[in-house]
């Protein structure tokens, strides 16, 4: 599957520090001290508190395949790298109640970036000293990507389609949605004990626009945009686990990424 991904034309940053503090219906937009307060690693879940207003209860994301391939041009050469989840800058973690997705290191202080309910955006401050193991981040509204420049990519119609497609991709759920209603209550519950969650391995493009916004010297470029996707997609698939899993029960897997220049 393709999935034209142009998401933000500043995606070399996941937001802009600024001195400003503001507080916005209970949401704090500012300077924040994410610690974790309950880590049951082995487990895959963790208890964040970014400020006193949000508390996230994560859990550890998959949204690449085990093995996954990144395919990119270099002075005029391709290059098709093999990466798995270790490759990226941190740990993929979700809160799909809180609709989070965050990349989060442990090296050198907690480091926390991604996104946080759905349009809140938390980077790390690569300046600011660490102290008693905390970093100060930046929490901040996500800004909105300019329809024009991007209307092709980001259309309300195009993403339906997109929706529409994945729906026949993993089978005709309005078909059988509509045939448990008709059903009695005790056939309903047969129909539902068997549906099945369904994994569409995916490839992502990712256009110049897109792709040129990152870190310039290659090695650096790449990994940011992978660590940008992870956070991206694990946000998608949060956002589908919300779904009536009766209509739609699917999570996507990346496979490959190819970035175009």
């Amino acid at each position: 599957m393709l999935l034209n991904a142009c998401i933000n034309s500043r995606a070399s940053r996941f937001l802009t520090l600024t001195n400003i503090f503001i507080c916005v219906g209970g949401i704090t937009k500012g300077y924040v001290y994410p610690r974790i307060i309950e880590s049951r690693s082995n487990e895959g879940y963790l208890e964040l508190i970014i400020n006193e207003n949000i508390n996230l209860n994560l859990e550890k994301a998959s949204p690449f395949a085990d093995t996954f391939h990144v395919i990119y041009e270099n002075e005029g050469a391709n290059f098709v790298e093999e990466r798995n989840a270790d490759s990226l800058s941190g740990e993929i973690y979700k809160d799909t109640k809180q609709q989070a997705a965050l990349l989060i290191s442990r090296e050198n202080g907690l480091r926390v970036r991604g996104v946080i309910q759905g349009n809140l955006m938390i980077d790390h401050d690569d300046e600011a000293v660490v102290k008693n193991g905390l970093v100060r981040h930046y929490l901040n509204f996500r800004k909105s990507t300019a329809r024009k420049e991007y209307h092709d990519d980001v259309s309300a119609s195009n993403l339906c389609f997109f929706l529409i497609w994945l729906l026949k991709r993993t089978g005709d759920f309005h078909k059988n949605f509509g045939e448990r209603n008709k059903a009695p209550l005790n056939e309903r519950w047969l129909y539902n004990s068997g549906l099945k969650r369904a994994t569409v391995e995916t490839t992502l493009v990712l256009g110049h626009k897109y792709f040129s916004q990152f870190k310039k010297s290659n090695h650096s470029q790449v990994v940011s945009v992978i660590d940008y996707i992870a956070v991206f997609m694990a946000l998608v698939n949060a956002v589908f686990e919300e779904f009536d899993r009766s209509i739609v029960n699917v999570q996507l897997s990346v496979v490959s990424v190819l970035l175009l220049k």
